[in-house]
């Protein structure tokens, strides 16, 4: 949510507020994306926090608006905020309080590829956190290298192939130093969405219809009877033919030719035609 702000509020040599509420300490597992100095110490004016499946942001002020209207700096600020925090709460996120992971899909097929994305909720540790992601399934376990994604210093994506049908289980580990400061798991079931053996819908008249053009005939697998009428219909109703042509017959037609030319050739001779 706040991934460019610091270098926005850097560009527009910060901002003010002209109210601030102080609800108090923030809840337990409550984080402070940004804070407003004061005479006497800081206070969080934007808080974000996990609540059940869901996230939420509290605001302690009611005069951001006036950043949009304080000149072009402070008003791409204040749009990029809004941006980027509704696009942040609404995205399904899983984690604790330091992780926020979000998957590109919900269900995974054999051949597909799952995309992961993890979060640092707290991005002034970005720089000191280190990812350990690993994968173990079908095919056996390993390791998961999880790269930067380029213009968010906190974020990390890795792209995951999964071949196989089967469980596989995803874990990755945040360290602080030599330190474990936080773990997350989560088991993806990799299948299809139909289980073998559902029954698609049948379109009797879709088929009947093929049939039909292909000169066939279409009928459900418990009555055969059709079927059955159909291709003694066929048989029946092909005659064989043979044909034998005149030149092959015998050899008659040569010799009626060679006659033919005799009688002509006789009754030149006899006209005294030759």
């Amino acid at each position: 949510m706040t991934s460019g702000l610091r270098e926005d509020l850097a560009a527009a040599g910060g901002v003010s507020l002209d109210s601030l509420n102080q609800p108090g300490g923030l809840r337990p597992g409550a984080i402070a994306l940004l804070d407003a100095t004061l005479t006497n110490g800081t206070e969080p004016v934007v808080a974000w926090q996990r609540y059940g499946k869901g996230q939420v942001l509290g605001i302690a002020s009611n005069t951001m608006w006036k950043w949009a209207a304080a000149g072009s700096e402070t008003r791409a600020l204040y749009g990029r905020f809004w941006r980027q925090a509704v696009r942040g709460l609404t995205k399904k996120l899983e984690g604790g309080s330091l992780l926020g992971i979000h998957w590109n899909q919900d269900h995974y097929r054999p051949g597909e590829q799952a995309v992961v994305e993890a979060h640092l909720r707290a991005s002034a540790e970005a720089g000191t956190i280190r990812l350990a992601g690993s994968l173990s399934g079908p095919g056996g376990d390993k390791d998961i290298e999880l790269t930067p994604e380029m213009g968010q210093a906190d974020t990390y994506t890795a792209k995951i192939p999964l071949v196989q049908r089967g469980d596989y289980t995803f874990h990755l580990a945040a360290y602080s130093g030599a330190n474990l400061a936080e773990s997350y798991e989560r088991v993806l079931p990799v299948e299809p969405l139909l289980e073998e053996g559902a029954s698609p819908e049948l379109k009797e008249a879709y088929l009947r219809e093929i049939a039909a053009k292909a000169n066939g005939i279409y009928t459900g697998e418990k009555n055969l009877e059709p079927v059955q009428a159909f291709l003694r219909q066929q048989i029946v109703s092909e005659q064989a033919t043979i044909v034998l042509p005149l030149v092959n017959f015998w050899n008659v037609f040569a010799g009626l030719i060679l006659i033919i030319l005799m009688a002509e050739w006789l009754l030149r001779r006899r006209l005294n035609l030759i």
